[in-house]
């Protein structure tokens, strides 16, 4: 029976910042994941000469002094890394007009008021509150104060329209503003105005960027560090149960009936999963497990890892970008004949990632409700057909296509329905936030699952809470 300071089951971005801090911190730690690669969404895979990142289109926060730029040095893995900044962040297409979200608040605000002329002053004030909210959520959490958040307690249970709507009234410009709610599986009349505007505001504020050669790379600097420091990542070796007593999680049993002993129990993989059957009846309050149980799920994707054997340079794209062909905010969603998408081309701005003369592309459809009309080949031809529309000739020139929906990353993450960030996060969502800090005495959740919401930037803020926890050391201090 071998004993560790702290046991992290899941090596998903989340995992492994949470397992690189700590063995840095002089903990000895053990990450185990079921699958025979770390990484869960944030991995990449190859195929045939192309490198595609699973569910990654931009890492946000990672401008000098921002929060992830400051995670990297701190771990001394900085160096390793090859940094490629975007700009523009993406590129949104609208049935008549084209627009570019810029590298900056500034720039993009600009780009707004002379599209939108008219809504100039309200342009303004929503992006001075949109930079309030975001300040102050991060304030918030990285010193556990409630002062001075004044912006972030009043739209907390409001939806992203709401926001909108009480400074705007152009139709267009509101659909422009809510490009990332397909991404976040809500329509803007639902979804946590506190999610969207964290998520707009982190590319903004703190840059998007890329790794080159994709995420993979990262992962591996991160497996590195806690192997150097005289920790252990065992792939292929899943945990099936977590061993508790009187004074809370105590170790895990793996699916080959080891035994693993440690202080704490670091969770970044599916609560409902955790709690439902890693767990023996009555180890979690009845209430907990319940409503554990009654909570939604973020929607999943279907996504087209495409490769194709042309030359795109002469054609109007950018490394990302959003297809949408209405301003219906509900037909983001593709529940009807209007359809809308992501497409991300990490090979135009890092051309290891696919042969030469060739390029990466990564085609996202976001499902309403876990729907999948078709099947997923079926949605995988009319993406292709759609972005025809953007690239003529790019349909001939596929010569390599790999199709992935819920089912997939169910197999491989374990997430329920295949969910692609955790909870589904309403209007009020952040009101559970206390609730996930408290399940079971040393046990502490990371990554999407941890309710700060998906994406890299939320995964990492929850893995130094828990290293904080653990540690005993301010948030603050653990990226300094």
């Amino acid at each position: 029976m071998e004993k560790y300071d702290v046991i992290v089951i899941g090596s998903g971005f989340g995992g492994l910042i949470s397992a690189a801090f700590l063995s840095v911190e002089g903990y000895r730690v053990a990450v185990f994941e079921k699958e025979k690669y770390a990484g869960g969404l944030c991995a990449s895979f190859k195929n045939g000469g192309y490198t595609f990142d699973v569910a990654v289109d931009a890492v946000g926060a990672m401008r000098e002094g921002e929060i992830l730029r400051d995670i990297l040095k701190k771990l001394d893995i900085e160096s390793q890394l090859d940094i490629i900044c975007l700009d523009p962040i993406r590129r949104n297409i609208f049935p008549d007009f084209t627009i570019d979200i810029a590298g900056t608040a500034a720039e993009y605000k600009e780009t707004l008021s002379k599209l939108f002329s008219s809504e100039k002053e309200g342009i303004d004030n929503l992006f001075s509150l949109m930079r309030k909210i975001y300040k102050q959520s991060i304030a918030m959490i990285f010193s556990g104060e409630n002062n001075d958040i004044r912006a972030y307690h009043d739209w907390l249970g409001k939806p992203f329209s709401a926001l909108l709507d009480n400074y705007l009234t152009d139709k267009k410009l509101k659909a422009v503003l809510s490009s990332y709610c397909n991404y976040l599986g809500l329509p803007s009349s639902r979804v946590s105005s506190i999610l969207v505007v964290n998520t707009l505001m982190h590319y903004l504020e703190g840059g998007a960027f890329r790794i080159g050669g994709g995420m993979q790379n990262l992962i591996k600097a991160l497996v590195g560090i806690i192997e150097k420091n005289s920790g252990k990542v065992f792939c292929g070796r899943g945990v099936k149960k977590i061993l508790t007593n009187a004074h809370g999680a105590t170790g895990v049993i793996t699916e080959k009936e080891e035994i693993f002993q440690a202080k704490h129990i670091i969770s970044n993989i599916d609560l409902k999963t955790v709690t439902s059957t890693m767990f023996d009846i009555g180890e979690i309050e009845a209430e907990k497990a319940k409503k554990i149980k009654e909570l939604e799920v973020s929607a999943s994707f279907v996504i087209a890892y495409i490769g194709v054997k042309m030359d795109i340079n002469k054609h109007k794209v950018t490394n990302s970008m959003g297809y949408f062909s209405s301003y219906e905010t509900m037909d983001m969603f593709n529940i009807n004949k209007n359809i809308s998408y992501g497409l991300s081309i990490p090979s135009l701005i890092d051309p290891v990632v696919s042969p030469e003369g060739c390029h990466t592309f990564i085609v996202y459809w976001p499902l309403s409700g876990g729907k999948e009309m078709g099947g997923k080949e079926k949605i995988a031809d009319t993406l292709i057909k759609s972005v025809d529309q953007i690239i003529p000739g790019f349909s001939r020139s596929v010569v390599l296509r790999r199709v992935a929906n819920a089912k997939t990353f169910f197999r491989y993450t374990g997430n329920s329905d295949g969910a692609a960030y955790g909870w589904s996060q309403k209007a009020g969502f952040y009101t559970n936030l206390p609730f996930f800090r408290n399940i079971v005495d040393n046990f502490h959740i990371v990554g999407h699952w941890a309710g700060f919401g998906g994406g890299m930037l939320p995964v990492a803020i929850s893995a130094l809470k828990a290293v904080s926890e653990i540690t005993n050391k301010k948030m603050a201090a653990l990226r300094r």
